[in-house]
């Protein structure tokens, strides 16, 4: 489903109605147009100097391609912002190397520059003005549109990846292609990078892990350069499906649903569980859940807003900046700003691109968790965070798939008491905080999906603190943590056989009430084994013969994806109306 930072995603057809994608992707948006003009990636950095930005003339910032795909000529596209910290301490020479991820599958990383965290917010579709709370203040931030065919990147014949390790294997192409033609971020010694971070939201719950240990995997096999990723921070993250696919408990906590309600949707709950172990990646009872809560609830007009559940209204154009993205880079003035970067009428951009986010969707169900285990014992830092109003990659169930996580730091940052996280310039607290060995999580207060967007000054707050390893400031809370937290108590750390669950979906039958307390009790949310992309067959991905299996999705379905999908060229040419 999901992706952070804007959340294209599957979208589903049940019963003529629509389901939400964890990155809003409109159906209608198609790839970015591709013309002949392969001979605008530059060859040094100085070409990629960007000399005038919207009046802002006071950054040192670099944009241009790097070529990850030669047989198809696909190139990334990146905006690289040099450090301007407040510190005369400190200058971009002596701080890290941020790498900004957005989501989708396929969503443009420009909606974090003008939107999130960059050096610029969008004021509409020809201004911009500075963020005072953008993260070039504590880091060098790299933005990245990626997979190829993503925002400004491009490729060949829809030459698109279509599972995360091809997409990874780009990704560490680009990182290459980036230090040949940014030397600056390599160490003194030549064989390693300067310090290097990935961030990212919703999607990037994917991305980062599998970008991480395929780079792990390449230290290994080629020691002549070794890329040298400290810390990883994942906002919002879709990363442990057959946890995340249950939204009930949060929509009862939040007084959406009643506990009856709850007990019915966890039976359809323990049928995707059941298909996801058999190897079905596409079965309808994954997608029901939240769908058959959001058409319930629905206003007259308007469906709840699964990224802010403070509002109803359209997800597809939250942000109310969002539309104005599309405009922008499209504007003419923008794309002479931008070296070696074709005019839009050779690429048009759109934020999201649904052909690709239906390429990668094969793999919505598979987890990431052993990955971040992994990160996590090898001793990489790690932070999760969370915007308390997101419903699509909830704070709830990211607390619960955090205590499936297998590592050496595990029982520390079980029993870590909770800190309530002040910041100056605020009263209330700006979030909450849970940090034990390498791993921290926050909750965000008065945040929905885009933490960046919704709480500027306490995400920078965050950021800062993380990447220089700085406590949180705050109290800790009274209530102290159990040890004995919910998978010790059902013994799911180590997972649970089908078995377990098709014999807990057979009490469908019972009273929901009963169903509920039996739930509990087993701890349904626990840890399962999670099927490989690579292992499933062509016939797995489609419903030829009734078998309740998702087909490729329907062309007339109106998909939401949490990132945002692209318009298609033709019909973005002719209107100006955001996808």
């Amino acid at each position: 489903m999901r992706a952070c930072t804007f959340w294209p995603w599957i979208a589903l057809l049940v019963s003529g109605s629509r389901v939400i994608l964890r990155d809003e992707v409109p159906e209608h948006v198609a790839p970015a147009s591709y013309r002949t003009w392969r001979n605008l990636e530059s060859t040094n950095a100085t070409n990629d100097r960007v000399n005038s930005t919207f009046g802002l003339d006071n950054l040192t910032h670099y944009a241009g391609y790097i070529n990850v795909d030669p047989k198809n000529d696909g190139d990334l596209f990146y905006w690289l912002f040099e450090a301007q910290p407040d510190s005369s301490t400190e200058s971009a020479a002596t701080l890290p190397l941020v790498i900004w991820l957005q989501g989708g599958p396929g969503c443009s990383s420009m909606l974090g520059l003008f939107v999130e965290c960059g050096p610029f917010r969008i004021v509409n579709e020809t201004s911009v003005k500075m963020n005072p709370y953008g993260w070039h203040k504590a880091a060098n931030m790299l933005f990245v549109d990626q997979p190829v065919g993503t925002g400004m990147s491009r490729v060949k014949y829809e030459a698109y990846p279509s599972t995360g390790k091809e997409v990874a294997a780009q990704f560490y192409s680009f990182i290459l292609g980036f230090l040949k033609r940014h030397p600056e971020y390599l160490a003194a010694n030549g064989t390693s990078t300067r310090s290097i971070y990935l961030f990212g939201e919703s999607h990037a719950g994917r991305w980062i892990p599998q970008f991480s240990s395929y780079i792990a995997s390449q230290n290994e096999n080629h020691p002549l350069i070794h890329i040298r990723v400290d810390g990883v921070g994942i906002g919002n993250g879709w990363i442990h499906p057959i946890i995340q696919y249950d939204y009930s408990s949060f929509a009862h906590s939040h007084g959406l649903i009643s506990i009856g309600q709850q007990a019915s949707l966890q039976e359809e709950y323990a049928e995707c569980i059941a298909a996801i172990e058999s190897g079905n990646m596409k079965a309808n009872a994954c997608f029901l859940n939240l769908n058959n809560i959001l058409t319930s609830i629905q206003g007259t007009t308007e469906r709840l807003n699964v990224f802010d559940i403070r509002q109803y209204g359209n997800s597809i154009h939250y942000p109310p900046e969002k539309p104005k993205l599309m405009e922008l880079m499209n504007q003419e003035f923008v794309r002479n700003i931008l070296p070696g970067v074709p005019s839009a009428t050779d690429l048009v951009f759109a934020e999201c691109n649904s052909n690709l986010n239906r390429k990668l969707s094969a793999e919505d169900a598979v987890s990431t968790l052993s990955e971040i285990s992994a990160m996590l014992s090898s001793g990489m830092q790690v932070l999760i965070f969370n915007g308390q109003w997101d419903m699509m990659c909830n704070a709830l169930n990211t607390e619960r798939l955090l205590q499936q996580l297998d590592w050496p730091g595990r029982e520390n940052f079980g029993s870590a008491r909770r800190i309530s996280w002040h910041i100056s310039s605020l009263d209330p607290p700006a979030g909450f905080v849970q940090s034990g060995g390498n791993l921290t999580h926050v909750i965000v207060r008065d945040a929905g999906h885009l933490v960046p967007y919704n709480a500027p000054e306490a995400s920078l707050d965050m950021f800062t603190r993380f990447i220089r390893n700085r406590p949180f400031e705050g109290a800790a809370q009274s209530i102290r943590s159990s040890t004995v937290l919910q998978d010790d108590l059902c013994d799911l750390h180590n997972g649970r056989t089908s078995g377990v669950i098709i014999g807990v979906s057979v009490l469908v039958g019972m009273s929901s009430a009963v169903i509920a307390s039996l739930l509990t009790l087993l701890c349904l949310r626990g840890q399962h084994n999670v099927v490989n992309t690579e292992d499933m067959d062509e016939e797995d991905l489609d419903d030829e013969n009734g078998d309740d299996v998702v087909d490729d999705w329907d062309e007339s379905t109106d998909m939401i994806e949490m990132a945002e999908l692209n318009r298609s060229p033709k019909r973005r040419a002719k209107s100006t109306e955001p996808g």
